[in-house]
């Protein structure tokens, strides 16, 4: 049974790793959950926003081959072919990019459907620049106007792929909005109930070990003020401190045992010494009652040698049992050194998981700054679009004036009324194009402030978690000076005991004094027996030994009067 006791060191042990694996736990979940969000930010990031500006960019490139054969039918000049040819290849490149990052199966379809107009749209411009070249003017603007269905397949396919893509971007953002949400109310949820456990843990441990060491201190106090009518005790605690309050109890009990026999051998002795003398003084005069005397003080010497003896053997006892409390109050105060190492162990891990809540606020700090250079970098964007519509407004209104300008020309401004119509829906498609990115802009604008206020709600919990760690960190210190305070008192314990140890060698000293006297007033009683001639010299003796045990007596009555039993 004695291993199954829940000493005081395994129950401020349990205190501190209770309040370690808290803040463990604590910790764990925190990184885990800013691990989670940021996953799921690059994935938004690299994966969603990555199709829909490569969707984009095809849908740029597109128009660009419009563009370029257009200017190469109107001008003939071969650097249209040119920058034809690098649109193709960028064309090409952005398709298997897409095709290696896409596994839906609608968008591959979609991505399919691409490919195949993309192919057979090649074919149309290879032709058109064969019969341009040729000088073959009507028949490439036949061809041109037959392959535009290849471009509204492509145009269209891409329009479905970029809203579907915008689509998944909305649900990832609401769904990586909701997560953070959550992930930010268990994080307060957490950090509240450490701290609730952090005290109750405290309170209890505090309690189990300071109310009975109080309690121990304050008998101890009167012990070694003399006072032995104090009641027992009674400590139920199932460590060294219920074991120091049973052995305390005894020790009391005892050494109020002994004091009671010590007292009433005083007073004997008193009485008898106070006899002896008078027998002294009356064996002068009558020397026939020398024996009887000396037969009477020879009992009284052997029944104080006996007391005495007892005595002695009561206070080697209670010296026992003030050992076995030194060793025991050894242990505890060992125990209380161990948890004060433990405590300052603990003290150093708080302020380094401190160090760590204070680094991650400040990396959530940095994300909020690059978001919000985006966000700036959006509003140029948003510039440059504005730009270009009004470019196309330009160039639908030089359309416009072409085509009046071909209708005056009559006959030979027909093929020229064409490619001014051309340029006209080319301005016009400019113009939706701006008018879609500036929608795109103002979505990511908004996307990007609601992430600077999910950030700055992450900030906001990290502070107050760093608020939290302080408060702990705070509890570590209550236990430190706690536990100081134990140490404190059971240096205290050790002191009085130390105390208790002095006087009990006082009292086991004059105990042997007397009865050293007691077996010499024997000896001299025998002696007297033997010869009466020498009578005289032993009744002088005799009166001699009965004052010194006369004093003796009253000194082992004013120690005794110290204590109250």
């Amino acid at each position: 049974m004695a291993n199954m006791k829940f000493t005081v060191g395994k129950k401020l042990w349990a205190g501190f790793m209770s309040l370690v694996i808290i803040i463990i736990v604590i910790g764990l979940i925190g990184f885990l959950a800013l691990k989670s969000v940021n996953e799921k930010y690059s994935f938004l990031i690299n994966d969603r926003m990555h199709k829909v500006i490569l969707l984009e960019e095809q849908q740029s490139d597109q128009h660009n081959l419009a563009k370029n054969i257009r200017g190469f039918m109107l001008y003939g000049s071969e650097s249209y072919i040119n920058e034809l040819e690098e649109t193709q290849s960028r064309i090409e490149g952005r398709l298997n990019e897409l095709e290696q990052i896409i596994n839906n199966d609608t968008m591959q379809t979609a991505l399919g459907s691409i490919r195949e107009a993309s192919v057979e749209y090649d074919k149309v411009l290879l032709s058109i620049i064969e019969e341009k070249r040729a000088g073959n003017d009507d028949q490439a603007l036949v061809i041109g106007t037959n392959g535009a269905g290849y471009q509204q397949t492509i145009t269209d396919n891409i329009n479905q792929m970029t809203d579907y893509q915008r689509q998944q971007q909305e649900e990832l953002e609401k769904e990586v909005t909701s997560y953070t949400n959550s992930a930010t109310l268990l994080m307060v949820i957490l950090i509240a109930l450490g701290v609730i456990g952090s005290v109750v843990i405290t309170t209890i441990i505090s309690r189990l070990i300071s109310r009975p060491v109080g309690r121990m201190t304050n008998a101890l106090a009167e012990v070694s003020g003399g006072n032995f009518t104090i009641e027992e005790v009674k400590i139920k605690n199932n460590d060294e401190i219920g074991d120091m309050s049973i052995t305390l109890n005894e020790m009391v009990a005892d050494l109020r045992g002994i004091i009671d026999r010590a007292k009433n051998s005083a007073l004997h002795l008193a009485a008898q010494s106070e006899e002896l003398s008078a027998s002294a003084e009356e064996s002068l005069a009558a020397s026939e009652m020398v024996a009887e005397i000396t037969e009477k003080n020879l009992q009284t010497s052997e029944m104080q040698a006996n007391i005495v003896n007892q005595s002695t053997v009561s206070m080697e006892e209670m010296m026992t049992a003030i050992d076995v409390i030194t060793q025991d109050n050894e242990e505890m105060l060992n125990s209380s050194e161990d948890v004060a190492r433990l405590v300052k162990e603990g003290s150093a891990l708080m302020k380094e998981t401190t160090n760590q809540m204070t680094n991650i606020s400040e990396t959530i700090g940095e994300s909020a700054e690059t978001i919000n250079k985006m966000s700036k970098h959006t509003e140029s964007i948003r510039g440059v679009t504005s730009m270009i519509a009004a470019i196309a407004e330009q160039t639908n209104l030089l359309a416009l004036n072409a085509a009046i300008e071909a209708a005056r020309a009559g006959e030979h401004g027909k093929g020229f009324a064409v490619v001014a119509e051309e340029v006209r829906n080319l301005a016009e498609q400019s113009k939706r194009s701006t008018q879609e990115i500036g929608r795109m802009i103002d979505t990511i604008i908004h996307d990007v402030e609601t992430v600077v206020t999910s950030t700055d709600e992450g900030r906001k919990c990290v502070s107050e978690g760093l608020l939290s760690t302080e408060k702990t960190n705070a509890i570590f210190m209550d236990i430190e000076h706690a536990t100081s305070d134990v140490s404190e008192k059971v240096s205290t314990v050790s002191a009085a005991i130390e105390q208790i140890r002095a006087m009990t060698d006082e009292v086991t000293d004059g105990a042997k004094r007397v009865e050293e006297l007691a077996i010499q007033a024997a000896n001299e009683a025998q002696s007297t027996s033997a010869a009466t001639e020498e009578q005289l010299a032993a009744n002088e003796e005799i009166t001699s030994s009965s004052q010194t045990l006369a004093q003796l007596a009253e000194q082992l009555q004013n120690d005794m009067a110290r204590f109250k039993v």
